[in-house]
């Protein structure tokens, strides 16, 4: 099941309130209740991106777009490329 990008940053925004700052990816790691790493692979796979994405929904109100789901089939390319 994928988690929304709404419940991520609402998450980010609890830990905010609690903490009475920004979090921090460790805090994410002791208190989230998801994986830093489900943060990665939404927002980029550092933490700078994460925080960008979470302060930029708290100034405008508006969600970045969902990620498209990865189809594994595409990594499988053209059978002749294929080592055997």
């Amino acid at each position: 099941m994928q988690v929304s990008t709404e419940t991520l940053l609402t998450d980010l925004s609890r830990l905010e309130e609690s903490l009475g700052r920004t979090p921090t990816a460790n805090d994410v790691i002791r208190d989230s209740d998801h994986s830093v790493n489900t943060y990665y692979k939404r927002f980029g796979h550092q933490w700078s991106a994460v925080v960008r994405s979470y302060e930029d929904w708290k100034e405008s109100g508006e969600l970045p777009p969902e990620p498209e789901p990865f189809d594994w089939r595409s990594l499988h390319g053209n059978e002749s490329t294929h080592i055997r």
